[in-house]
């Protein structure tokens, strides 16, 4: 059976899952809205970019270059990329290397980050108002496809490297030299000259202004790139899957045991800690967390008022590493721990409160990156408008989280690199409604922050604080329900 027909096989296979009627009626209703949104982006973009100078046509060839890093740098984090379905679930099936790089290809526009870059390019190209619209944009989704390609490619070869300690070490070396390397130059001005003479200066001019020679020389070389990636990432994907996944298998180690602390909460805590320092998906994606939004103020030159809008989108990206489904930290234990004589409200409690010590982390370090490069101190409005949003940005986080754990539970082990705490597409739901959620808080405090005083402010922080806490009491009852508790506990255990 060749790739295709089993990278098919699979999306059957992940359609037949979806066992309810409304489901597969949302999954249609979304292929058809993103289409829609994309549309929208393009008719748009003139008036977009006048509202955003500070985004147009001249940050094509930066925001080229971007996409091909964050697919790079998002595959490497994922193991290789998103899977259709788990490969625990696919150990009885010969699925070939080939298919599970196509798989990972095909599933790329189910991640949120390549969603929302592959809109920025469709507003940026608009915007700059080509005259054949519809060949710049069949150039640049030529380009995505390619990009994709070439970086999901590049990832798996990188994560096969780093199957070896040496491995591990030199590209770890590689990448903060090359990250350093180019925040320093984002800093020094020079970034946009590199940018500038790099052959994405020409894939500019061909999407902005083509000529039939360009047209022509563009698809010659993207056409060129993706039959060599095919075969080269395929066999980066093979080299990968043949290496042992030491992620994966944990029991190998020898654990010194450990007494339980006195208190039967901290004992909980201590056990869900445990849960989130054993993932390495968790560990990873944290890092991302705290570096892109970091870096992306740092280069941007963002000013003391305009952090009031990075902490709660930090928190709810923090909150889907795995807050989204945290029950899953139990795992096959949820069965055995939901049957000890503890208290009904322990366990929701404990979820909260690590949760809650994940996304605050997210948030603190973001912040401690982004003022390095800021002036001289705030004012005391501003910085209180910066913690209230970064308090309101937590709690909303860990309250929309919770919520999410007990009505959409999925068993995940979140153990091996690939692991995710929920399947492709919930999980692109999943970060949309966050992010929609995040907009809320941070246009509030956006405003307040240009307000004189700080009664705004509190005003706004009460409010909000008010009704994440009634959003917490709500799902303190659903936990409380016995039926509902049962039906998460056997998912997450027995799936």
């Amino acid at each position: 059976m060749t790739a295709a027909r089993q990278v098919a096989a699979l999306l059957a296979l992940r359609w037949q899952m979806l066992r309810s009627p409304r489901r597969r009626l949302a999954v249609a209703v979304a292929a058809v809205a993103g289409v829609a949104v994309v549309v929208l982006a393009a008719s748009q973009a003139a008036t977009l970019s006048a509202a955003l100078p500070a985004v147009g046509p001249d940050a094509l060839p930066l925001l080229l270059l971007v996409f091909v890093v964050v697919v790079l740098v998002g595959g490497v984090a994922s193991g290789g990329g998103t899977e259709i379905v788990p490969s625990s679930h696919l150990v009885a099936f010969p699925v070939s290397a080939a298919a599970v790089f196509t798989a990972s290809v095909v599933v790329s526009p189910l991640n949120f980050a390549w969603v929302m870059l592959v809109l920025g390019l469709v507003w940026v190209v608009a915007a700059a108002a080509p005259p054949d619209p519809l060949l710049a944009g069949g150039l640049l989704a030529g380009y995505v496809l390619v990009a994709t390609v070439l970086a999901l490619a590049a990832s798996w070869w990188i994560v096969a490297v780093r199957a070896t300690r040496r491995g591990r070490r030199a590209t770890a070396a590689l990448g903060l030299l090359l990250a350093g390397v180019g925040v320093a130059m984002a800093l020094g001005g020079s970034l946009d000259e590199a940018v500038g003479a790099s052959p994405l200066a020409s894939v500019d001019t061909v999407l902005t202004q083509p000529t039939g020679v360009g047209v022509a020389s563009l698809v010659a070389t993207l056409a060129l790139a993706v039959a060599v990636a095919v075969p080269l990432g395929a066999r980066g994907t093979r080299a990968a899957l043949a290496r042992r996944d030491i992620a994966a298998l944990p029991e190998g180690r020898a654990l010194p045991r450990r007494n339980l602390p006195g208190r039967e909460l901290w004992a909980v805590l201590a056990i869900d800690r445990a849960g989130v320092r054993r993932s390495a998906p968790i560990r990873r994606g944290l890092v991302l967390m705290v570096a892109g939004p970091g870096v992306a103020a740092l280069v941007g030159g963002a000013t003391w008022a305009d952090l009031v809008i990075v902490p709660p989108l930090v928190a709810v990206g923090a909150a889907l590493l795995f807050g989204i489904n945290v029950m899953s930290l139990d795992g096959g234990g949820g069965l055995w721990l939901e049957s000890t004589p503890r208290d009904v409200d322990m366990a929701l409690l404990a979820k909260a409160w690590v949760t809650g010590e994940v996304v605050l982390l997210a948030v603190v370090a973001t912040l401690l990156v982004v003022t390095v490069r800021l002036g001289p101190p705030p004012s005391a409005s501003v910085a209180a408008a910066v913690g209230a949003s970064g308090l309101v940005g937590v709690c909303l986080a860990v309250a929309v989280a919770l919520r999410r754990s007990l009505r959409a539970p999925f068993k995940a082990d979140l153990r091996s690199l690939r692991d995710a705490p929920a399947p492709p597409g919930a999980m692109l739901a999943t970060a949309l409604r966050l992010s929609l959620v995040a907009v809320v808080p941070a246009v509030l405090f956006g405003v307040a922050v240009r307000l004189p005083g700080v009664g705004v402010t509190a005003m706004v922080t009460a409010l909000l604080l008010l009704a994440t806490g009634g959003h917490l009491w709500r799902t303190r009852r659903l936990w409380r329900d016995p039926a509902l508790r049962s039906s998460v506990v056997a998912k997450i255990s027995l799936g």
